[in-house]
């Protein structure tokens, strides 16, 4: 049971699960719409990519979040690659609220606010989601911020993708035989 509750069948044989809602520290802020989502493990990108409407809302919360709880004011502002950054002074981002993602099945997978954010120069912090300036499409591409937290089992067999998640914990270890 602990595994099928954890398991998605991937479409189209992306490694994804069906995404059902976003929550940050409990806070739904997306909920699907009409149109199938989809949250795809990306273990190359060092950002989460959002899609543009669902991104420039993550990034708004964020934003607000930022000024009420420590004053700092953060900017937006377009990187060379045509993708929205998120820059901010430096600030304590530990004590933001982490980043949910709740998938069909009642899977929920989370970056935590330690993980969200990366120092580059002259000590300012950079968010580490992004969204294309122009409606690319509407998956959210997982990256190093989730996947660094969890165990991703990927499976293709008898022509089906699955793929297991486990949280990756510090004291144990998985076997597969």
């Amino acid at each position: 049971q602990y595994f099928y509750s954890r398991k998605c069948k991937c479409k189209d044989k992306f490694w994804s699960c069906e995404l059902i809602s976003i929550k940050i520290g409990g806070e739904e802020i997306y909920s699907q719409t009409i149109l199938q989502e989809f949250a795809i493990f990306s273990i190359s990108d060092e950002y989460i990519i959002a899609p543009k409407k669902q991104g420039e809302d993550t990034l708004d919360y964020y934003k607000t979040k930022i000024k009420e709880l420590f004053g700092i004011e953060c900017h937006k502002s377009f990187g060379e690659d045509n993708y929205s950054v998120f820059i901010c002074n430096y600030f304590n981002y530990e004590d933001l609220p982490d980043l949910s993602f709740v998938m069909k099945g009642g899977i929920q997978i989370m970056a935590l606010s330690i993980d969200l954010f990366k120092i580059i120069k002259d000590y300012k912090l950079e968010l580490k989601i992004r969204y294309f300036n122009a409606p690319k499409d509407h998956h959210w591409y997982l990256g190093e911020p989730v996947v660094k937290n969890y165990n991703l089992l990927l499976d293709y067999s008898s022509g089906n993708a699955n793929l297991v998640i486990i949280p990756t914990s510090l004291n144990g270890f998985i076997l597969i035989l």
